[in-house]
């Protein structure tokens, strides 16, 4: 399950500016939510007044979130990111409201596609709909407004739904915001440190830190990376070289955190040395490219050589490492 977090209220508190500015109607702000504190932001936006403003500086609208009329209006003026148009004003109209919003532009044009519009009006009565940041406008014979409502079901269920630490290897657990597959435990015998950056930026100074009891992590991916690329096997995770380098660190945990637990969906057909396998190739593989091409920092090599399946002993540093820790000037630190 993937939930993408989209919202739609029953009703809009929508807070419009006295003046019109340089549009027919006056431009508008809705509320994020019902919540007293998005009702105040919207407040102050509409008002001009980051405190003592009153309700004869603004407009109020509260109303039922349906059957609303929206038209294009025009680009918003200096707002992009990276130098795209991040949404459009548009005009929303029901009863004696006529106001300016923003309309999120990725929004906006998944409404053009799937609507009926002339002379830039949309035929079809919206309703208002929030993903993310931006507001949208969607009807239901749109794909994602039927998108929208099991997300909504999704919520409550996840809301409701027990948690759990214990989690069982190649099953699905998630939350609001993240979706997990645990694969297998590896052990962390040492890590690189970053000392500091030396003169003229030129290379990036690394030590090694060696634990006397390796730390014990939980290996897991992105349920929805592995979905995406149709992986069903813990073998297609570490062939596609996913979970067996440093960066494993960064979606493992030493604890699991509380999660739903989901369906099975990763096959666990390898065993402990058959991974170690897979590890040792991969640290050859970095190894190799890294002395013949320096393709990758030497942090991420160190890190590559800190990690394995065994609680006994750590991995071995090949003399060929060794040698250039030596010449870079590595120092080994004990904890």
């Amino acid at each position: 399950m993937e939930y993408k977090g989209w919202k739609i209220p029953n009703k809009l508190y929508i807070y419009a500016k006295k003046n019109n500015g340089r549009y027919e109607f006056p431009q508008a702000m809705i509320a994020s939510s019902n919540s007293s504190k998005a009702i105040d932001t919207a407040k102050r936006w509409a008002s001009g007044k980051y405190t003592n403003y009153n309700p004869n500086d603004y407009t109020e609208y509260i109303l039922d979130n349906n059957d609303l009329t929206l038209e294009i209006l025009d680009s918003a003026d200096s707002s992009s990111q990276g130098g795209k148009l991040s949404f459009w004003n548009c005009i929303i109209s029901k009863d004696n409201m006529n106001v300016v919003v923003g309309i999120g532009s990725d929004l906006l044009l998944d409404l053009i596609r799937n609507s009926d519009f002339e002379k830039g009006k949309c035929k079809q009565k919206v309703t208002m709909a929030r993903i993310g940041q931006h507001w949208g406008a969607l009807h239901k014979n749109m794909s994602q407004y039927n998108e929208a409502i099991e997300d909504i079901k999704l919520s409550k269920i996840i809301d409701k739904s027990k948690k759990t630490s214990s989690w069982e290897k190649g099953y699905e657990y998630y939350t609001k915001t993240k979706n997990k597959i645990y694969l297998y435990d590896l052990y962390v015998w040492r890590s690189s440190v970053n000392t500091g950056v030396p003169f003229w930026y030129s290379k990036l100074r690394y030590d090694i830190k060696e634990y006397s009891k390796p730390k014990k992590i939980k290996v897991t991916e992105w349920c929805s990376f592995l979905k995406n690329r149709n992986i069903t096997k813990l073998s297609e995770v570490l062939d596609c070289g996913l979970g067996v380098w440093n960066s494993s660190y960064y979606s493992s945990y030493l604890k699991l955190p509380p999660m739903i637990k989901g369906d099975k969906m990763i096959d666990i057909d390898l065993t402990n040395e058959q991974i170690e396998e897979k590890l040792k190739e991969n640290r050859d593989k970095i190894l190799k490219e890294y002395l013949e091409k320096e393709c990758y920092g030497l942090g991420y090599v160190l890190d590559t050589f800190g990690v394995n399946t065994s609680p006994e002993k750590p991995p071995e540093i090949p003399k060929e490492l060794l040698d250039k820790m030596e010449k870079e000037g590595v120092q080994i630190i004990n904890e």
